[in-house]
C-alpha cells in the first residue's frame, strides 16, 4: 500500500511532493549560487560543454527533433487522434478564436486592445 504524500500548494491550488520539491529546489539554489560565485570558472566549463555539444552531438539534436516529429506525426494520423486534452468542459482556443472572430463586439475589443498596445508603444 502506497501513500500518498503530495500537499495543496495554497492559493494556486498545486499538489506538490514535498521531498521532490524542496530537495529539487535545494540542488538548483545551490548551482546557481555557486556559478555566482565562480564567475570566471563556470564560464570556462560552459563554453567547453557548448563547444562539445555543437561539434560531437549536433547528430543527437536532428535525431531527435526528427523522432519527436515522428512521434507528432503518428499521434496525428493514428487512433489516438481523438484523445482530448483536457477536462470534459475543455474547448479548443483556435475553434473559440475563429468562431468569435466574427462578432462585432469582439472585433471592436481587438481594435481598442491594439490601439492600446500602440499607445503604449509611443
Amino acid at each position: 500500500m502506497s501513500s500518498d504524500k503530495t500537499t495543496a500548494g495554497g492559493k494556486m491550488g498545486l499538489r506538490i511532493h514535498p521531498t521532490v520539491f524542496w530537495s529539487t529546489a535545494g540542488v538548483t539554489v545551490f548551482f546557481v549560487i555557486f556559478t555566482l560565485l565562480n564567475l570566471i570558472q563556470m564560464k570556462l566549463i560552459f563554453d567547453a560543454s557548448l563547444s562539445f555539444i555543437t561539434t560531437s552531438m549536433g547528430w543527437f539534436f536532428v535525431l531527435c527533433v526528427n523522432v519527436y516529429l515522428a512521434v507528432v506525426l503518428y499521434l496525428l494520423f493514428s487512433r489516438h487522434a481523438h484523445i482530448r486534452l483536457g477536462g470534459d468542459d475543455a474547448r479548443q482556443y483556435l475553434e473559440t478564436a475563429l468562431a468569435q472572430e466574427n462578432d462585432p463586439e469582439v472585433k471592436e475589443e481587438i481594435k481598442l486592445s491594439i490601439a492600446d498596445m500602440a499607445e503604449q508603444v509611443r
